[in-house]
């Protein structure tokens, strides 16, 4: 299930990158990669689980859980960097206006 999630969620995200959103371009690049990469992890995951006897896809509660927790870590994650860039931007000017005055 963590497969199937991550998967639609770098889909969703691609689209996003490469289609709509031209002024946000690196942060929806950034949310595209993170996505990518767990899609990518998982898929090397179950392939191994598929060398050793077991099903490709587990559709099991707790492993549906974990997907959608990724999911909503990856754009908490990009929130929190934005908002460290944000605050830096916004703790510099004052700096720029102390000097000033």
């Amino acid at each position: 299930m963590c497969l199937i999630i991550t998967t639609l969620c770098a889909l969703l995200s691609a689209l996003l990158f490469f289609g709509w959103d031209k002024e946000n371009a690196h942060h929806t690049r950034t949310l595209f990669l993170m996505y990518g990469a767990a899609a990518a992890m998982w898929f090397t995951d179950r392939l191994f689980a598929v060398a050793e006897g077991e099903e490709f896809l587990e559709l099991t509660l707790s492993d549906a859980c974990l997907g959608f927790t990724v999911a909503l870590c990856a754009p908490a994650a990009l929130f929190l960097y934005h908002l460290k860039d944000r605050w830096q931007s916004t703790s510099g000017s004052l700096e720029q206006t102390r000097e000033s005055v």
